[in-house]
C-alpha cells in the first residue's frame, strides 16, 4: 500500500492477497471476503488502514455494482448499521 511501510500494513495485502486467491476458487466470493475480514481484524493489520481498505471496498461496491437510485438508500442504511453497531459497544 502506497506510504505504508510497516508490517501490519503488510498483514492488510496478505490477507488482501489470500483472499483474492480463494475467491477464485470458491464458489461464493462473499464468504471468502468475510473470512478474510474476520483474520484481517485478529491480526496485526493497521485498524486505520483496515478501515481505509474496507470503505473503499464500500464505495466501490456502492458505484460499480448499485444502480444510482439505489445508492443513496444503501448509504443511509449503512451508516445506521455503522451507527447502531457504535452506540452499541458503546453501552456495554
Amino acid at each position: 500500500m502506497p506510504g505504508c511501510h510497516d508490517r501490519r500494513c503488510g498483514a492488510v495485502e496478505q490477507i488482501a492477497l489470500m483472499a483474492e486467491q480463494a475467491a477464485t476458487t470458491v464458489t461464493d466470493p462473499t464468504a471468502v471476503l468475510a473470512a478474510a475480514i474476520k483474520t484481517a481484524i485478529a491480526s496485526e493489520a493497521d485498524p486505520y488502514v483496515l478501515l481505509g481498505v474496507l470503505a473503499e471496498g464500500t464505495v466501490q461496491t456502492m458505484a460499480l455494482r448499485l444502480p444510482n437510485e439505489r445508492r443513496l438508500f444503501a448509504l443511509q442504511g449503512f451508516l445506521q448499521i455503522i451507527g447502531n453497531r457504535s452506540l452499541a459497544r458503546r453501552s456495554r
